[in-house]
């Protein structure tokens, strides 16, 4: 019987996430979704839209996206990242909607942790306006 390395037996979890506000006064919907990556242990897909759901063009909106310690944020070819990401829209015309594609990356060993992702007219996390999605991240074993 072939041993089972405990390290790269699991993968990060699937889950989604959704919300929808306003962000200087304009209808938005910031939604999330973390894909385990096939066949390469540790690795998950971050896909994070935004929509603009209102009548009137939404400018200089901010992306942030955080991960607890053990995980990291990068480009999906990357290997090294950080736990932080920030993207700013100039402008999100009325229907338009936009797609961030990340990679997601546990540095240690199964761990749970969490990403937040933040929607907001500034680059402050702590912004009261800014839409929030708090995700839990979960270790999946493979049998």
């Amino acid at each position: 019987f072939p041993s089972h390395d405990t390290e790269s037996d699991w993968s990060i979890a699937s889950i989604s996430g959704s919300d929808i506000g306003r962000v200087k006064n304009v209808e938005v919907s910031l939604i999330a979704e973390v894909t385990p990556a096939p066949f390469t242990p540790r690795l998950a897909n971050l896909e994070v839209g935004i929509k603009n759901e209102g009548n009137m063009p939404a400018n200089d909106l901010y992306v942030m996206a955080t991960v607890t310690n053990g995980y990291s944020l990068t480009n999906p070819s990357e290997v090294f990242g950080t736990s932080w990401r920030l993207e700013k829209l100039k402008q999100l015309n009325k229907g338009q909607s936009i797609n961030f594609k990340l990679a997601l990356r546990c540095n240690s060993n199964a761990v749970t942790g969490s990403l937040k992702i933040y929607l907001s007219a500034t680059d402050n996390i702590d912004d009261p306006e800014a839409l929030k999605l708090n995700l839990a991240l979960n270790p999946v074993i493979f049998f």
